[in-house]
C-alpha cells in the first residue's frame, strides 16, 4: 500500500524467510516519484512496516527480525514467472527438509 505502482502477486511466509514476486507498473498514470523508488526502498520500506506491526502485536522490540539484503530477479518470461510461481507456493511442503528448521534440527 505504501507504493501505488508496485502490486504483490505470489507470496509465502514461511517461518523463516519470505518468498513473493512483485509487479511494477511504470505505465501508470497516477504513479508519483516516490512509486519509482529503488527496489531497495520498497523492501526497505516494507521491512521497517512488517517490524513495526511485529513489535506493536508484541507490545515490545524483540530485535532485530530480518537478515541484511534480499535475493532479486527480474522475470522477463510467462515460463520463468510460472516456475517462479509454483516454487513460491510449494516452498511450504519443503519446511520439513529446510535446514533453518529447527524441529529438523532438534530431532537430530
Amino acid at each position: 500500500m505504501h507504493y501505488s505502482a508496485i502490486t504483490p502477486d505470489c507470496y509465502v511466509v514461511m517461518p523463516n524467510h519470505v518468498h513473493g514476486i512483485l509487479f511494477v507498473h511504470h505505465d501508470r498514470a497516477e504513479s508519483t516519484a516516490r512509486d519509482c523508488a529503488r527496489l531497495s526502498n520498497i523492501i526497505g520500506s516494507f521491512k521497517s512496516a512488517a517490524s513495526k506491526q511485529i513489535h506493536l502485536n508484541y507490545r515490545r522490540r524483540i530485535g532485530s527480525i530480518w537478515q541484511r539484503g534480499y535475493y532479486e530477479h527480474v522475470i522477463r518470461r510467462s515460463d520463468s514467472l510460472d516456475k517462479i510461481r509454483e516454487y513460491i507456493v510449494n516452498n511450504p511442503a519443503k519446511w520439513e527438509l529446510d535446514e533453518e528448521n529447527p524441529s529438523r534440527n532438534a530431532s537430530r
